[in-house]
């Protein structure tokens, strides 16, 4: 995959042809020393940064692996999807001599077998889990990045099974949470803002969402619930997971983030048309600024409640993270009782 400046010496190569073949980019420096191809079409993406991974790993020994922002881009963490990737970083226990040039490397006494993963979309590289990889990054992260950051680490691999999300995750965070490291307390903090048991937020925009509420003084709302709406007359029963609801006013709130494509719209239009039966649907769209919906979605929930809801005539029930509506048949009235409510 490499190659070192002896072996390049040892096929023959100058001093010079290596310098002339660095300026024309027909090889690239990896760290002082190692060089791989550039420009070849047959590299995988990424290569280059593969690359240097596997060196590091390669000179911290059998017990290094990837760490920090270098795992959080592996893991698809929200705040570290774009290209190019940070700066590869390891993590090596105590006692070890390596000390690179370039490249990050961390030192750590209490790395557990538990929180070493491999990683299963490109060459097996063994790195931090998702847990231990946002306990590294707590102490680099503000509060409001590390939220963004915990949830989308809890989101499903599985994005057809809206119920499924990463509880093992979770609960290996409040572990780690009482550990006497530095970023810990940040991360406690960001825990205990989760209402117990809820799903996680659906994207970075729905998250910055929750936050902004929270500065309006509408943290006490309900995040992720499962609402079931039964309607009696047409027979038909729709499950969906509003991203924000205040259920005993029936007010929900969509964020509509920049994923949400125009092929998706019938479908949702549909749905709302199903749910908006029995509760207010808000949606805003992710061009208006949030501190603005935060303001719009206080306006209708004090409206809101100065509504009955629901309809007397409904079945409403409540459990923790649940709610079912039920929306009976219309019943026919006589023809005294029709005259009685004219009158």
């Amino acid at each position: 995959m490499t190659i070192t400046r002896r072996q390049l010496l040892e096929a023959g190569w100058s001093d010079f042809q290596i310098r002339q073949s660095r300026r024309q980019l027909v090889i690239t420096s990896v760290l002082p020393g190692r060089y791989y191809e550039a420009g070849d079409a047959t590299s995988p993406p990424n290569f280059a940064w593969n690359a240097t991974a596997q060196v590091l790993l390669d000179r911290g020994g059998p017990s290094a692996v990837l760490s920090h922002r270098a795992a959080a881009a592996i893991h698809r963490f929200d705040l570290y999807t774009d290209e190019p990737r940070p700066k590869p970083e390891i993590t090596v226990p105590y006692g070890s001599t390596f000390h690179p040039k370039d490249g990050l490397i961390h030192r750590t006494r209490d790395l557990a077998d538990l929180d070493v993963v491999k990683d299963l979309t490109h060459l097996g590289f063994p790195m931090t889990s998702k847990a231990r990889t946002i306990l590294d990054l707590s102490r680099l992260l503000t509060l409001k990045d590390l939220e963004i950051v915990v949830e989308s680490a809890l989101r499903s691999s599985v994005p057809t099974d809206p119920t499924a999300w990463d509880r093992d995750t979770l609960e290996r965070l409040e572990q780690l949470s009482h550990l006497m490291r530095p970023g810990a307390g940040k991360l406690r903090t960001v825990l205990r803002q989760r209402p117990p048991g809820c799903r996680p937020t659906g994207s970075i925009y729905e998250t910055r969402g929750v936050q902004a509420f929270r500065l309006e003084g509408l943290g006490h709302l309900d995040r992720q619930e499962t609402l079931t709406v039964i309607d009696d007359e047409s027979g038909e029963t729709r499950t969906v997971f509003p991203d924000v609801g205040e259920y005993t006013v029936g007010v929900t709130v969509e964020f509509d983030s920049h994923k949400y494509h125009k092929d998706r719209r019938e479908a949702e239009r549909k749905r709302d048309n199903h749910i908006g039966k029995a509760v207010r649907i808000l949606r805003f769209d992710h061009s208006i600024p949030l501190a603005k919906v935060a303001r719009e979605v206080r306006a209708e929930l004090d409206k809101a409640r100065r509504r009955q809801w629901p309809d007397p005539t409904w079945k409403v029930t409540r459990e923790p993270n649940k709610t079912v509506i039920r929306i009976p048949r219309p019943t026919r009235l006589s023809v005294n009782d029709r005259r009685d409510r004219q009158l």
